[in-house]
């Protein structure tokens, strides 16, 4: 104990620490208010950083066990590709998944190793709170034989886990519904609240950044919801309900774009669920966590192509969908035992078929791998590819040749590695840059005054003219000159007109106006 004290640098002498931890009292809330206080007969005081360690401890021993159990074969896993363990037990805190095959002698042992770590532990298992889920190849009756023996309820797809729901084939609607109900129920809060435009165009950037990044990081979401939230946020950010609209307003996508680009730094939901799933197809291709390399195993070749078919993972579709672009836009660093393909991969900047122009019909026969022509650390070609193509050749010979394993890096980075944000970047359609959006979003001018002249600058306004080109028809008169029909504040006035020259002289600024077609955009 003195050992494991040292280690975890506690300083205080152990007497101490031991009054210390005695001295912990607990309570129970009868309506409201703490009434009953007892002490505590077993672990430690709450917020102690002792207890995440003990955490530790407890669930390392329930792995250690697991895993030592499959080792002696009294566990067998489920299947998995050739070569490769299947993983048998995830662990976070007290939310436990575990994956065998579904046998008698197999539920009675995960029964047993559970009774031990709960008489070493004191954390028992509560098996009718628990759920078993049966594959599609268990039968009928062996169901029922399995369900009798531990009393556990039967589970069925989709449910949840740590937020994420877990389900199987392409995600869908119906599927990830609930969790976007969930984060737009957050707006439902505050739509009494007096915000202003700025006030709720903060929420929607809190909100999308903490709830939505982690929930849908890891599916391709359907279309059909990205459109249904991404229209509801828009409502809420222009009228403070996500059910009501706007006439007069700037259209979501260009409130999407970054500041320079006439846009308030909104992030769109389809976009932001490309740049996470990228960020993520990158880890896929190149990570060595277990749980990456077991996806590679089961969903690619030794070339890094995937395999065809329909496959019924609900991970496999998000990351399909950017594995062909990634690999376009990625350079692949080249080892000595390099399993990339000669001609069709990227490991030269361009793929060799292109720049030799191969057909198509030629290039379903060349079959080579990188590694054929590298001995010991050297570029070994033939002597009439040098001759016919030196160019190449000496391009080739430039390559580096590393002792680590074949490594993809993205282009569009410096380091390699893709980022959210540069990603969302780079998805982003160009547009042009403006000069007036560090006067308007500085940090001395208060945020509402911001929005209101960038709305101001877009000309959309609520303006007569505007009202009366969405079908509101109204007498219409400036209020500033008296004479001519009211119209963009910063046209069709002369008052006005003449003021902002006199301004714009005045303080020595030249004024950059962005004004958009007339007509009314219901984006």
């Amino acid at each position: 104990m003195n050992f494991f004290l040292h280690l975890i640098k506690i300083v205080l002498p152990w007497n101490k620490k031991k009054k210390h931890l005695r001295s912990s009292r607990l309570s129970v809330f009868i309506n409201g208010s703490p009434e009953i206080y007892f002490h505590c007969s077993r672990g430690v005081r709450q917020g102690d950083t002792l207890s995440p360690f003990l955490l530790d401890i407890a669930e390392d021993f329930l792995s250690k066990l697991l895993s030592r159990m499959v080792d002696f074969s009294q566990l067998l896993p489920i299947s998995s590709p050739r070569g490769f363990s299947a993983p048998t037990h995830l662990l976070y805190a007290d939310d436990v998944l575990i994956f065998y095959r579904g046998t008698v002698r197999n539920l009675k042992n995960i029964m047993s190793a559970f009774e031990v770590y709960g008489n070493i532990s004191g954390k028992l298992v509560n098996w009718g709170k628990s759920s078993i889920y049966f594959g599609s190849a268990v039968s009928p009756s062996q169901i029922g034989r399995l369900q009798s023996l531990v009393g556990m309820q039967i589970g069925r797809l989709p449910f949840s886990y740590l937020g994420v729901p877990l389900f199987r084939g392409k995600p869908k609607k119906s599927v990830l519904q609930p969790i976007a109900d969930k984060i737009l129920s957050k707006f439902a809060n505050w739509k009494e609240k007096a915000l202003s435009l700025a006030g709720r165009t903060t929420l929607i950037k809190l909100v999308i950044t903490g709830s939505f990044v982690h929930s849908f990081m890891i599916y391709k979401c359907p279309s059909s919801l990205l459109r249904l939230v991404n229209r509801k946020l828009r409502n809420f950010l222009w009228t403070g309900y996500c059910e009501e609209t706007k006439l007069i307003r700037v259209a979501w996508g260009r409130c999407c774009n970054p500041y320079s680009q006439c846009g308030i730094g909104l992030k769109d939901l389809g976009l932001l669920n490309d740049s996470l799933l990228k960020k993520l197809t990158l880890k896929f291709l190149t990570s060595k966590c277990f749980s990456f390399l077991f996806m590679r195993e089961r969903y690619l070749t030794q070339l890094r192509k995937s395999h065809g078919g329909y496959v019924t993972s609900s991970i496999w579709p998000s990351f399909h969908s950017h594995y062909s672009d990634l690999l376009k836009e990625g350079i692949w660093l080249i080892g000595e035992n390099s399993h990339r393909d000669f001609w069709h991969d990227n490991w030269l900047g361009v793929p060799i078929l292109e720049l030799l122009g191969i057909p198509d019909y030629l290039a379903t026969l060349l079959k080579a791998r990188v590694s054929d022509f590298i001995y010991e650390g050297k570029w070994v070609l033939d002597d009439s590819f040098r001759v016919h193509f030196p160019n190449l050749c000496s391009r080739i010979d430039s390559v580096a040749i590393s002792l680590i394993t074949d490594s993809l890096v993205w282009a569009h980075s410096q380091d390699g590695q893709v980022s959210c944000n540069l990603a969302y970047s780079c998805m982003i359609r160009d547009s042009s840059q403006v000069t007036w959006w560090r006067d308007v979003w500085c940090h001395f001018i208060s945020l509402s005054r911001s929005a209101l002249t960038w709305r101001l600058l877009l000309n959309r306004l609520p303006t007569e003219d505007h009202l009366c080109r969405a079908g509101f028809h109204l007498a219409s008169r400036c209020s500033v000159c008296g004479v001519s029909s009211e119209s963009s504040p910063l046209s069709g006035c002369s008052l006005g007109g003449g003021f902002l020259s006199f301004s714009a002289t005045y303080f020595c600024r030249y004024v950059e106006l962005v004004l958009l077609s007339s007509h009314v955009s219901f984006v």
